[in-house]
């Protein structure tokens, strides 16, 4: 800390309120969307097929059925949402003077 009891980085960089309130803020959310993407894909439990090989299009054809479950449903919708967040949580950060 310094004088004023701000934390400081080794290149002198204070840490404001919002960075850490914005850090903090985004840890949590994407912790948050993590849990909601495990749940959807425990509750939708797709079967993956159980003999011991799998062919291309037995693969691409699994692939599909894991998009389009709830599990893969719930990722794609999260990371849409996610772009314009980090895009948001970049620019703050930026301006605080953060590099």
């Amino acid at each position: 800390t310094n004088k004023r009891g701000d934390m400081s980085t080794t290149t002198g960089m204070e840490w404001s309120s919002k960075v850490l309130l914005n850090l903090t803020a985004d840890a949590l959310h994407n912790f948050t969307d993590g849990l909601a993407i495990g749940a959807s894909f425990a509750a939708s439990a797709v079967v993956v097929s159980s003999h011991g090989s799998i062919t291309e299009a037995d693969y691409w054809g699994e692939v599909g059925r894991l998009l389009r479950s709830r599990g893969g449903l719930a990722t794609v919708s999260v990371l849409l949402h996610e772009i314009p967040h980090e895009l948001g949580d970049f620019a703050i950060l930026m301006a605080a003077g953060c590099t």
